[in-house]
């Protein structure tokens, strides 16, 4: 069991209550005051109005005591903040890292590790090969979180672009923003790149891939046994129904085989039926229907398609 105990008396729960509906509080003080000049002689609107006013008056006590709070916390913040950071004067190597002089150091803020987390550099430096400016986090003497590029650079197969920040994990690229086309593990982007998990990005040209021709504009999402390609402007070679694909439609791969086409934001007619999901489950070709279909069923309650419905061209 933990020891950790957390006591929140019935008055504060109270006051914050009271904090969170002060402009409520304020139309109804306003209302009850209103009342009041209008019925001057009426015991109830006097009562009204004094249950109004000391609630608002209590509302704005807590609020006032909300922002002095928050003062005081941001306060103790940069205190806190301003004892872990350390201005270098001169050029040094600190945790692995050459800075150059005016360079403002931030130690780690926990009582188990006082390693450097942060540094706010005067000029573009190299931290790990990586030009950058201005403030970078770091993990283990690697950029950790959003950065500012000093200029365009190449980190891995991306083309990073210094226009927009671009994001580390330990040192590890995560997204950017890529300068021009690059092609990241055989897929040819373009625009914003998410390497988190992967490789998300949109295509820069044509990609051929599980027998299908990718066109360009079509969103890739690659986790390597699953990837999903979502369809943009131009058609890929694959049809369904021997109709081109639209864009929105997203098609899934597992394990190097169709999961599933999901045309669920423009469905396709076959047969006189509304089809808005394409499954492929063992061997077999899936369809589910929206809307009135007179077509037999499977359970649980697909459509049997025959294997045609998807082809390649």
């Amino acid at each position: 069991m933990s020891d950790v105990e957390i006591n929140i008396t019935w008055w504060a729960i109270a006051f914050g209550l009271l904090a969170t509906v002060f402009w409520p509080l304020t139309a109804a003080a306003a209302a009850a005051l209103l009342w009041l000049l209008r019925r001057r002689a009426s015991i109830a609107a006097r009562i009204v109005t004094i249950v109004a006013l000391l609630l608002w008056s209590a509302s704005v006590f807590a609020n006032i005591l909300s922002l002095i709070s928050q003062a005081r916390n941001a306060a103790d913040y940069q205190a806190s903040l301003r004892a872990r950071q350390t201005t270098l004067h001169s050029p040094a190597i600190v945790g692995g890292m050459r800075l150059p002089a005016g360079t403002v150091v931030t130690r780690g803020s926990t009582e188990f590790s006082n390693d450097v987390a942060a540094i706010d550099v005067p000029h573009a430096v190299a931290i790990g090969g990586i030009p950058i400016v201005g403030h970078a986090g770091i993990a283990d003497a690697k950029l950790d979180g959003e950065i500012t590029l000093a200029r365009d650079v190449v980190v891995g197969q991306a083309s990073c672009s210094a226009n927009e920040p671009a994001r580390f994990d330990s040192g590890v690229l995560t997204t950017c923003t890529l300068a021009h086309p690059s092609r990241i593990h055989g897929i040819p982007c373009s625009g914003s790149v998410d390497l988190k998990n992967g490789v998300v990005c949109t295509l820069s040209g044509y990609y051929r891939r599980y027998g299908v021709v990718w066109r360009e504009q079509t969103r890739v999402t690659d986790y390597g046994d699953l990837v999903w390609f979502h369809i943009g402007a131009i058609a890929p070679s694959l049809r369904l129904f021997d109709t081109p694909l639209n864009d929105d439609v997203e098609v899934q791969f597992q394990n190097g085989r169709i999961a599933s086409i999901d045309v669920r934001n423009k469905p396709v007619l076959f047969r006189g039926c509304s089809f808005d999901l394409i499954l492929a489950q063992k061997g077999s070709l899936l369809g589910q229907t929206t809307g009135v279909c007179t077509l037999p069923t499977v359970p649980p309650g697909y459509v049997l398609l025959p294997k045609q419905s998807i082809t390649y061209r």
